[in-house]
């Protein structure tokens, strides 16, 4: 290690080079923390434009220059943290070129976010993982167009608030807040929607939040869900209509076992107010009950999925309740194109031959094709 060190003390300074566009350098402890700050405050004045720093088991108060958080030819950040490490937001922050920004595993202590995010005047790239707020997480940023906040961690039933009315793409995963407070994104292209519930108590409020986020959502083109999101006991005359939408993903598991039927029916009327939707990918197992005990089997044959034409079905077990959904798509789906399964590899082969052997007598829409992707527990 030392002798990289001594190699970045040559290259940065006793070469007389010009300025420097890119630098990422990950560190540990066997770094020397003054050697860091002093290799940060020379690319600085390099006016590097893209930096990425990657720390573990460093203290990153001692290897930051006080100059570090006014830099203002970053168009590049990209900081992760292995250790979470506190970063109380001073109000002097600002960087006046940044376009896109990368956090990892910082800790944020006061509740200067919505000062922090709104002094990056053109950042258009904002990802938050691993990090955590105790006073509420406020992004404001008119320029900003793509958002992922992972794995965030909001302490105290901190709040989330987002106003960026030209948002392209938002993706959450994590635990729901309490309460969300978010503008129209009329330009959304693409949602992404996956959290999870600690335990039952969490019940109580999730509809109104649940609501609360999808109507903002309803102008994307292309929606990606967990299944939680079907959870809230909700009627769905709270909901716009998502006319936009074309694309849905169901990302996790829809089935009985783990979940109740009420849930499956919710998201065949959740299906119902997506008039314009072309295909639908389910990323694990769905189950629908026999046809005769349930009322999913009673939509309306001349109003339900319109315009659906693709459905694939992913890690498919051949169980008999996703034999089920497949007739019912088939039966539902008058203008279907195709209808693709991609068997689980637990399979074994005799079961996935009588599988397809079974697809073949199901009944379908005259133009419908329907793909079985056989699999081997070695591919």
């Amino acid at each position: 290690m030392q002798t990289f060190m001594n190699f970045l003390d040559t290259a940065l300074f006793i070469h007389d080079k010009p300025n420097i566009q890119k630098f990422y350098l990950g560190i540990d402890e066997s770094f020397d923390e003054s050697r860091v700050n002093r290799w940060i405050t020379t690319i600085m004045k390099r006016k590097v434009e893209e930096f990425g720093l990657f720390v573990k088991s460093l203290n990153p108060s001692s290897i930051f220059p006080l100059s570090f958080i006014t830099c203002n030819s970053w168009t590049l950040l990209d900081l992760g943290f292995y250790i979470k490490t506190e970063f109380k937001i001073p109000y002097s922050i600002s960087f006046p070129k940044l376009k896109i920004l990368r956090l990892n595993g910082l800790s944020f202590v006061n509740k200067n976010s919505r000062n922090f995010f709104s002094n990056c005047p053109i950042l258009e790239e904002l990802s938050l993982s691993y990090c955590s707020i105790s006073e509420g997480l406020c992004i404001v940023n008119p320029a900003l167009k793509h958002l992922s906040i992972s794995s965030y961690r909001l302490l105290n039933n901190s709040s989330v608030e987002i106003s960026a009315p030209d948002l392209l793409t938002i993706t959450y995963r994590g635990k729901l807040p309490p309460d969300f407070a978010l503008n129209s994104f009329q330009s959304l292209v693409e949602a992404v929607v996956d959290f999870y519930i600690d335990d039952d108590e969490e019940y109580d409020y999730l509809g109104k939040v649940f609501v609360k986020l999808f109507e903002k959502l309803s102008s994307a083109t292309l929606l990606k869900v967990c299944t939680y999101s079907f959870l809230a006991d909700i009627l769905l005359t709270n909901l716009p209509p998502f006319n936009n939408l074309t694309h849905l993903e169901v990302r996790s598991k829809l089935i009985l076992w783990s979940l109740n039927v009420d849930t499956v029916r919710r998201f065949f009327r959740f299906i119902q107010i997506l008039p314009n939707l072309k295909s639908i990918v389910f990323g694990q197992r769905i189950d629908i009950p026999e046809e005769e005990y349930d009322e999913c089997w009673e939509l309306d044959p001349k109003s339900s999925l319109p315009r659906l034409k693709s459905i694939i079905f992913k890690v498919f077990e051949g169980q008999p309740e996703e034999l089920n959904a497949v007739k019912l798509f088939l039966k539902y789906a008058g203008v279907l194109e195709s209808l693709t399964i991609e068997a689980s590899y637990w399979l074994s082969t005799d079961h996935q031959l009588d599988v397809t052997k079974l697809l073949l007598t199901f009944p379908r829409p005259a133009d419908c094709v329907v793909k079985y992707l056989t699999s081997t527990p070695n591919a």
